[in-house]
């Protein structure tokens, strides 16, 4: 682990958390507003009133350097603000979901930091485990595999930012039948801030029966293969297996444009992906819609590697009849963003 990265997230945070983030650059560079010792919302509304008496037209808005319209993200937004993709780093995520997580909940804040990890696996590569350790959340972790999950009860409960109140680690096979009661088995049940779902499975169909929470934020890694237009899940099987080619699953999970269809069905819209295409992040539709703008799948294929993935491997699998096991979702209005 890099000491330079988990710096930078505890100091992102802190920035947040002090009201001094003012935005968040390409790159994902910081831009700190300046506050005087000891300034407060008070003393800034009463500078406006002194303005307003001098008969200064100032606003006390502390955000006037970049405007909210200039703060999208997604299709047509403004140069100034970021993609989700410029704003990531590496804690101990896969890639950068770790800063995108960050900013999503910079912008639309939490309610309780609670989160619900399905497919947790271990600490380098997850998704969760930054919040968790450098940001004091809690929540529950799945995985199949038993000494995975005997690997992460020992860490958090050694690790001095997590052993008073570690998350709950449990080893369970995840199906469409046994979500909800393992969910609420651990004492959680209606709104959360986050749901993470990373199966290399049947995660449409998990996310599709999952009613126990009510996340404010959902994580899900998509097939990449099956390219932006396609709106095709693997078949649901209690029991699935996925295929492999080397590291990469190539028959498993669905489509990004099937999670979009069954985001819109339960009310999430997709908001962006990580650096490579293949992580999607969904917002509840009742959350920061202006900062958060709706994004096209397209907009989540235009790194290289999804584009290399798709023609690696999905002529591949269908030459093999591995293409045939998947199921066409019925036809539904278009996966684009949506019209305000």
């Amino acid at each position: 682990m890099d000491p330079s990265r988990v710096a930078a997230g505890a100091a992102a945070l802190g920035l947040i958390l002090a009201g001094r983030l003012k935005s968040i650059g390409p790159g994902g560079s910081l831009h700190q507003s300046p506050r005087p010792r000891g300034e407060t919302t008070i003393s800034r509304e009463s500078r406006w009133r002194a303005s307003r008496a001098r008969g200064s037209d100032e606003t006390p808005s502390p955000s006037r350097v970049v405007p909210k319209s200039k703060r999208l993200i997604g299709s047509g937004a403004s140069d100034l603000s970021p993609r989700l993709y410029e704003v990531g780093f590496r804690v101990y995520s896969e890639s950068d979901e770790d800063g995108i997580l960050n900013y999503i909940f910079s912008l639309i804040g939490t309610v309780n930091r609670t989160l619900v990890d399905l497919g947790a696996s271990k600490l380098e590569g997850s998704n969760t485990a930054s919040l968790l350790i450098n940001h004091g959340w809690t929540g529950l972790l799945i995985d199949g595999d038993e000494q995975r999950i005997k690997d992460l009860r020992e860490l958090y409960a050694a690790c001095l930012d997590t052993h008073h109140y570690p998350p709950k680690c449990v080893a369970a096979w995840i199906t469409a039948e046994n979500i909800n009661e393992l969910i609420r088995s651990a004492r959680i049940e209606g709104e959360i801030d986050l749901l993470a779902i990373d199966l290399d499975g049947v995660d449409y169909w998990i996310w599709k029966a999952i009613d126990a929470v009510r996340p404010r934020v959902v994580a899900v890694e998509y097939q990449c293969i099956l390219g932006p237009e396609r709106c095709v899940t693997v078949p649901y099987r209690p029991d699935f297996k996925p295929i492999f080619e080397g590291p990469y699953a190539v028959y498993n999970s669905a489509s990004l444009a099937a999670f979009v269809q069954l985001g819109r069905q339960k009310g999430y819209r997709l908001v962006g992906c990580q650096r490579y295409g293949y992580n999607a992040f969904f917002v509840r539709d009742d959350l920061a819609r202006e900062d958060l703008p709706e994004v096209s799948p397209r907009e989540c294929f235009n790194h290289p590697f999804p584009l290399w993935a798709m023609e690696t491997f999905l002529e591949n699998n269908q030459a093999q009849g591995v293409g045939r096991s998947v199921r066409e979702l019925p036809p539904s209005q278009s996966t684009g963003p949506r019209s305000p």
